[in-house]
């Protein structure tokens, strides 16, 4: 994820090894839309199916009430954003995103999940969208196990940054996303990511394309931030799953405040789907 300061870092309550991981940036025009006006209903039910990393510590779960209370540490407050910065005045919860491939089985990067202690001190929050002012128990799920995961970057052999966890039920009303099997994604091809961007509530960026494919990643110009790692990247045209967003450029320039940096180029890294053999096996042998 991109590199912030260490003031920022507690604010987001993120490892700074984590954020440190992954830059990401915005390509020409701002792609990124609310769910709810997102054009295609079909990606908006996709988007049911993805999932936020959420700290103990900044949620706040009331069995009582049947639902929960979160930090409401606004994007402005955690980056001193610049004015025009977009979304400045939503809030920053999520520290990675994941999705949904089983009835209880979550995909996300490598780098979201490198020990039991990531396991068992955050939640995974589905729904998360603008203007949620509380959530239902009923959307935040436990992570009860990893189930495979591998993080290791070698110079001309590529990168792998994926895991498998396991939650603590099945989930309910979501369906599973469907993900390539075989074959590879194509240059040019168009694609889009769901997720969330510097922590923030669910969001869709599209009109971008892959633009090289090398070993077991390839290149495209989506526009993400930290907060994006691990994040369904999907066809636009057919909705299946071709990677999971793992890395990128320097999202953010400092100043006196903090915006998006602009940038040209296709720079965000996106591992592929097919070259997860630990979720391919659960496919085949028909545990998903």
């Amino acid at each position: 994820m991109k590199k912030i300061t260490s003031a920022v870092c507690l604010i987001l309550l993120v490892s700074s090894s984590a954020l440190a991981a992954t830059p990401k940036v915005i390509y020409g025009q701002d792609d990124r839309k609310e769910v709810s006006e997102y054009p295609n209903r079909n990606i908006q039910k996709l988007a049911n199916s993805v999932a936020g990393r959420v700290s103990d510590y900044s949620l706040y779960t009331s069995r009582i009430s049947g639902f929960s209370d979160y930090s409401r540490t606004t994007l402005d407050e955690a980056i001193n954003a610049c004015p025009g910065e977009r979304f400045a005045d939503q809030p920053v919860l999520m520290s990675c995103t994941g999705f949904l491939v089983g009835d209880d089985l979550l995909v996300t990067a490598g780098h979201c999940m490198r020990s039991y202690s990531d396991c068992a001190s955050n939640q995974w929050v589905f729904g998360f969208t603008a203007g949620k002012s509380l959530i239902s128990n009923n959307d935040i799920y436990q992570c009860a196990g990893i189930v495979a995961k591998e993080e290791v970057s070698i110079p001309l052999l590529g990168t792998t940054d994926y895991a498998i966890i396991k939650l603590d039920r099945k989930v309910r009303g979501r369906t599973p996303l469907k993900f390539r099997t075989k074959g590879r994604v194509k240059n040019g091809t168009e694609v889009l990511v769901i997720g969330h961007p510097m922590g923030l509530p669910l969001k869709i960026a599209d009109n971008a394309t892959v633009s090289g494919s090398f070993g077991k990643t390839f290149k495209t110009d989506l526009d993400t931030y930290g907060g994006n790692s691990g994040s369904p990247v999907l066809d636009a045209n057919t909705g299946l799953v071709e990677g999971i967003l793992v890395q990128g450029s320097q999202d953010l320039s400092y100043g006196s405040c903090t915006s998006s940096r602009m940038d040209d180029g296709a720079n965000e890294i996106v591992y592929k789907i097919t070259r997860l053999k630990a979720l391919q096996k659960l496919a085949d042998d028909g545990k998903l």
